[in-house]
């Protein structure tokens, strides 16, 4: 149902593009109705597949973030400390490896076959993916420690939902920069500009952003509110 309702949403949004594209507002209705009868057996078969995914992820009662988040918030001050440590390094192998992804990539492409380069670029990646998670688990009781010492001062430097908070929207700020600073051919800043190739014109990804609001829709729909009593008991 999830799905279905996230269907009808991206159904709205392209019908609406389209009908400003083609300057007639009168066929909005006819275009929403086609692209609702495109997307609907999709969004069946991504509604299974994120149903499956909850079944297997959490057998028992689904939790939302939000419940998620509240048990992070109330563990013991260890546990809590090495979570809040654990959230920004996190965000950071995520964006670095990211960017180190996407700069081997267009180094490999720019030399023999893309069947060659693709197979070298799979291996780098899940090379420096796992150097990466390595050099975070060794950072680790580090930055436990640092935050630890600052919570002293400072009671929420070790709420796991202000340091993964700040961690992801600095993250999303070094993505948004490279975009903004990066050309169409991936130059115009280093590190970061080879992001600028989100730029191109022939790079469409809206089909890619309505599946992900179409799963993201459906997701909600496997959560189970948590019970408030107990059942009768004869």
């Amino acid at each position: 149902m999830g799905a279905s309702f996230g269907a009808l949403l991206v159904a709205l949004a392209e019908a609406r593009e389209v009908a400003l594209v083609g300057g007639s507002h009168e066929a909005f209705s006819a275009l929403a109705l086609a692209e609702l009868g495109v997307l609907a057996p999709l969004a069946l078969g991504l509604g299974v597949l994120v149903a499956g995914a909850a079944l297997f992820l959490e057998p028992g009662v689904p939790r939302s973030p939000s419940e998620r988040l509240a048990a992070a918030r109330v563990q013991p001050v260890f546990a809590r400390s090495r979570t809040a440590a654990l959230a920004p390094l996190v965000c950071g192998v995520a964006t670095v490896w990211l960017l180190t992804t996407a700069t081997l990539g267009r180094a490999a492409l720019a030399h023999g076959s893309p069947r060659v380069a693709g197979l070298a670029l799979a291996v780098e990646s899940i090379e420096g993916l796992l150097a990466l998670c390595a050099a975070a688990l060794a950072l680790l009781p580090s930055v436990r420690r640092g935050l630890a010492s600052v919570a002293a001062r400072w009671p929420r430097a070790i709420d796991p939902a202000l340091t993964g908070g700040a961690a992801l929207g600095a993250s999303l700020c070094v993505l948004a920069l490279g975009v903004y600073l990066g050309d169409a051919g991936g130059d115009g800043a280093p590190v970061v500009g080879i992001l600028g190739v989100l730029k191109r014109g022939e790079l469409d990804l809206r089909p890619v952003v309505d599946l992900v609001a179409i799963a993201t829709c459906a997701w909600p729909s496997s959560w189970s509110p948590a019970p408030t009593s107990r059942p009768f008991e004869a």
